[in-house]
């Protein structure tokens, strides 16, 4: 699922980051610079993060197995591992998705 969050948000990136001066980009280069220095270079970046920590947890439970349920800080591991990425899935969506409300049409 991560894996496919990257790809497809790195594919309908394609358009925001255009040369086109119909662009999203660019419309907030010309406007509101501060809004993409700050939150849109960030959302760039944040739902990379998911596919590294759903890794790290896949790999947990794999090697570890049924003694990830016998040892509670290893249960507590993969469940932050998740909810971080879920979190920054999350973050990645939200501001993707502010781009079509922030930008007039």
């Amino acid at each position: 699922m991560s894996l496919l969050a990257i790809v497809f948000g790195s594919w309908l990136y394609i358009y925001y980051r255009a040369k086109d001066p119909a662009s999203p980009r660019s419309w907030f280069l010309a406007n509101v610079p501060m809004v993409h220095r700050i939150f849109f270079e960030f959302k760039e970046f944040i739902a990379l993060f998911t596919l590294p920590l759903t890794v790290a947890a896949a790999f947990i439970l794999w090697y570890y197995g049924a003694q990830v349920l016998d040892r509670k800080w290893m249960r507590y591991t993969v469940a932050v591992l998740l909810a971080l990425a879920f979190f920054y899935l999350v973050v990645a969506f939200g501001l993707g998705a502010a781009v079509t409300k922030l930008k007039p049409a």
